[in-house]
């Protein structure tokens, strides 16, 4: 029978669990569960690491965004400077064929025969080699005022009453006038001075038309020449308007004067303010407004103005045409580029045109319903007109200075 080994009684079987450690305060045992510090160094580093690499990573997509940047603004200035240079292409190509085309029309209306201009002759004429000076224009003007053939279509002799000496004074003021105008150096205009020339009516007492055919419309002195009807509502100065119906309010005898004026610089003047004033210093006229809505235009330059014809309610229409056509011989010929700009024009009146006659010193004469002078006015009138005919004087006194 074998031999039964008691454990509890074998004395060399030890029982770690028992034994007492060498140390009494048990500092000796191991505590797993604390970090040691090499491995709390060995952390840092790694989180170091990390965020070194993700700083770099992050510093790599900045220099790659601002790379990209740079690339996307180059590549969009070399697409701005692409435009421009072909824009600058396009302008050349355009100049050039602005400039050859000017220069085939220049050359089309040399080599074309030349077309006449109300009543000029194909040919050129030694009234063409004047016509640039102020004695070639008045000469022109007065010749042709007085012709129905050419400008007067439909009027009579006895209706001019350009005056030839008048004429060279107001086309000398013209001239200056258009030589200190402004010129535009671009637009359409580049290059082009223009002066306003007006179709102006003056209307007075049939006494005054010889003083007037003879040295012109003065402008008031308070002695020898006086404003009749006021003491000039917007200045002292001649008075005129471009509604013909406003002129033949101050006409006592119903003919009015139908003339060329140089507005040139236009002041706009109040009653309140301008009454009996003198120009305004920097301008050229005056322009003002009454209740009736018509344009006045107030001068202070005799030479401004220039009487062309004697009208009545019958012919003043024809009167403006012709007026108009030597508007426009005078623009051609002096280079007035724009000689219908800064005309003044109606306005909206708050009441009715006055009645011809209503503002002549004395009684003004009545008109018929149908615009025509009553017989007895029409009698006198077609008394005047009577007589003339045959060729137009030189350039002597207009045709009907005698009658007045």
């Amino acid at each position: 029978m074998a031999d039964v080994i008691d454990v509890d009684e074998e004395p060399d079987v030890v029982d770690l669990c028992d034994k007492p450690s060498d140390d009494s305060d048990g500092s000796s045992v191991v505590d797993l569960t604390a970090e040691s510090p090499k491995r709390r160094r060995s952390v840092i580093d790694v989180d170091d690491e990390a965020v070194a690499r993700q700083l770099e990573k992050d510093e790599q997509r900045a220099v790659k965004r601002r790379k990209q940047a740079e690339e996307r603004d180059a590549r969009l200035a070399r697409q701005l400077a692409s435009e421009d240079k072909r824009k600058a292409e396009e302008r050349t190509r355009a100049d050039a064929i602005k400039r050859k085309n000017a220069a085939e029309r220049a050359a089309k209306a040399r080599a074309a025969p030349r077309a006449p201009l109300d009543g000029f002759e194909t040919e050129p004429t030694a009234e063409d080699a004047l016509a640039s000076t102020p004695t070639g224009l008045a000469a022109i003007v007065t010749e042709y005022t007085r012709d129905s053939k050419k400008w007067a279509v439909g009027l009579e002799l006895k209706n001019a009453c350009a005056n030839f000496d008048l004429a060279v004074k107001f086309f000398e003021k013209h001239a200056s006038m258009l030589a200190r105008a402004p010129c535009p150096r671009s637009g359409k205009n580049r290059g082009a001075r223009a002066t306003p020339l007006a179709i102006v009516y003056h209307g007075t007492s049939r006494s005054n038309f010889r003083k007037i055919m003879d040295g012109n419309l003065k402008v008031p002195d308070g002695r020898a020449v006086k404003h009749v009807t006021d003491d000039g509502f917007f200045g002292r100065g001649i008075y005129t308007t471009t509604d013909p119906r406003l002129a033949f309010a101050y006409a006592k005898d119903a003919i009015v004067f139908a003339c060329l004026a140089l507005p040139g610089r236009q002041y706009k003047a109040t009653q309140k303010r301008d009454r009996g004033v003198p120009k305004k210093p920097g301008y050229d006229s005056h322009l003002g407004y009454e209740g009736d809505g018509a344009p006045q235009l107030v001068f202070f330059d005799t030479d401004q103005v220039l009487p062309l014809y004697l009208v009545d309610q019958r012919n003043h229409q024809r009167a403006h045409t012709a007026c108009a056509r030597a508007v426009k011989v005078i623009a051609e010929k002096t280079g007035n580029a724009r000689p219908s700009d800064g005309i003044p024009t109606n306005r909206s009146g708050r009441r009715a045109m006055p009645t011809p006659g209503a503002y002549a010193a004395g009684a003004g004469a009545p008109v018929a319903p149908s615009g025509a002078p009553p017989p007895a006015a029409l009698a006198q009138y077609m008394a005047m007109i009577q007589g003339g005919g045959g060729m137009p004087p030189e350039y002597g006194p207009p045709p009907g200075f005698a009658d007045y």
